[in-house]
């Protein structure tokens, strides 16, 4: 968990995304017309397809994802650069 907060926190600082940098990773249903979330998607096709569902259902999405991509340094990156 501390990764996940120190990479969104860089995340912040470097691009003013404004994400909670305590994520929620509860599965409990969540009205988005009341309170829509901010979700960021990073992965290849399947993590872009996710987020296009997600934005469907009226939350705001920022997706850095590319397909054939695989979790690897060399992808990193690429994918950052």
């Amino acid at each position: 968990m501390e990764l996940i907060v120190n990479m969104i926190n860089e995340l912040n600082s470097m691009h003013n995304l404004g994400l909670d940098n305590l994520p929620s990773i509860d599965r409990l249903p969540h009205d988005p017309q009341e309170n829509p979330m901010r979700f960021l998607m990073i992965g290849g096709s399947h993590s872009r397809r996710e987020g296009e569902a997600l934005a469907d259902r009226g939350h705001e999405v920022i997706t850095c994802s590319r397909s054939g991509w695989r979790a690897n340094v060399t992808a990193a990156k690429e994918m950052a650069a």
